[in-house]
């Protein structure tokens, strides 16, 4: 039974392959037509690309798009780093594509922050990511 409002989509970052994007500094996240293909052979018609390592993301973002799937991206929000830095860096790496919504991924566990203070970063890089983008989500 299909359901017309239910989009597969999948999550990629550096972890996709174990194949290196030449010259990316990641040990993985090549992608290609062919593995394109497959993905879409199953229904998959969206790709959610992880910011961390930006040439693996604008690689993922390119290829996925010219074989006609739509894009996100998501921001990897490590508290105890420069957040704001993190986050300029990610918005950099998907200039120029045509994803409809950054996802700010918030599950780093590694932080000596308490709740109030994660929850105002949260909002401080919601809001900058704002300005930017139209479409912002939290996971």
């Amino acid at each position: 039974m299909e359901h017309p409002a239910v989009t597969l989509a999948l999550d990629l970052s550096n972890f996709t392959t174990n194949t290196p994007v030449p010259g990316a500094g990641a040990a993985g996240g090549l992608i290609d037509d062919a593995l394109v293909a497959c993905w879409q052979a199953i229904g998959f018609t969206h790709a959610i690309v992880g910011t961390q390592w930006p040439a693996v993301a604008r690689h993922q973002l390119e290829v996925c798009g010219r074989n006609g799937m739509t894009v996100d991206a998501y921001h990897w929000l490590w508290f105890d780093r420069d957040y704001m830095a993190e986050l300029d860096r990610s918005l950099e790496a998907v200039r120029g594509f045509p994803i409809r919504r950054l996802w700010v991924d918030i599950e780093d566990p590694n932080t000596t922050k308490d709740v109030a203070e994660l929850i105002t970063i949260a909002h401080k890089i919601m809001t900058e990511a704002g300005r930017v983008l139209d479409q912002i989500g939290m996971f």
